[in-house]
């Protein structure tokens, strides 16, 4: 099969004899105008009351947080079992081998520390 030149080709041939295309200047601020058009929705808001959704929304997260805080039991609440489970759990009895840190360990030989 005999190969014929790529110039002599219909398509191509038809290409050349196109005129070439020609972009508008404005062609970047037509597409987004038409896109801001397109994207005006209407909401059943006014839309100064959707500005403030997100200052609504955060105020009552942090409401909620404090009155959580409320709600919570103190520390004395615990009895002192559980507290020192916990402790030699966590290992906090090998960090501090003193029972109660006072002037008189820290000036002792060993320097309580």
């Amino acid at each position: 099969m005999k190969q014929e030149p790529i110039e002599n080709d219909a398509l191509w041939r038809a290409l050349g004899e196109a005129t070439p295309p020609s972009v508008s200047p404005f062609f970047a601020r037509n597409v987004l105008r038409a896109t801001r058009e397109s994207t005006a929705r209407a909401t059943f808001l006014p839309p100064f009351l959707l500005r403030w959704i997100g200052a609504l929304a955060f105020s009552c997260v942090t409401i909620g947080f404090f009155v959580s805080l409320a709600d919570y039991p103190e520390h004395e609440d615990r009895d002192s079992v559980s507290v020192e489970i916990f402790d030699i759990a966590a290992g906090i009895n090998e960090l501090a081998p003193l029972q109660e840190i006072t002037l008189a360990s820290l000036a002792s030989k060993d320097g309580g520390f």
